[in-house]
């Protein structure tokens, strides 16, 4: 029998195999707005200690960043609850 007859194992892995829980994401992967907002800060806060010739612009960055991230907020669709989570009941 040839080689390129036999049966080999596959090592591709299945669609079901490769979807991941949204649950078992990082919180930067699941809420990627919340990314960009956090982003935001960073030219914003920069623009403090920056001299003054680069404050405009940096605030002008931030100001985008929060402005996609915000429209990225409402264009989200909200991640499933973890299995066996119930609405309200928090651990303390």
């Amino acid at each position: 029998m040839s080689d390129h007859a036999r049966q080999h194992p596959n090592d591709s892995t299945t669609v079901r195999d490769t979807i991941v829980d949204a649950a078992e994401l990082p919180w930067y992967r699941r809420e990627r707005w919340l990314a960009v907002q956090v982003a935001a800060l960073v030219p914003i806060l920069g623009a403090m200690l920056a001299p003054a010739t680069y404050r405009v612009p940096l605030c002008v960055l931030g100001g985008a960043l929060v402005a996609i991230s915000l429209v990225m907020l409402l264009r989200h669709k909200p991640t499933p609850a973890r299995v066996g989570y119930e609405a309200g009941s928090g651990s303390r």
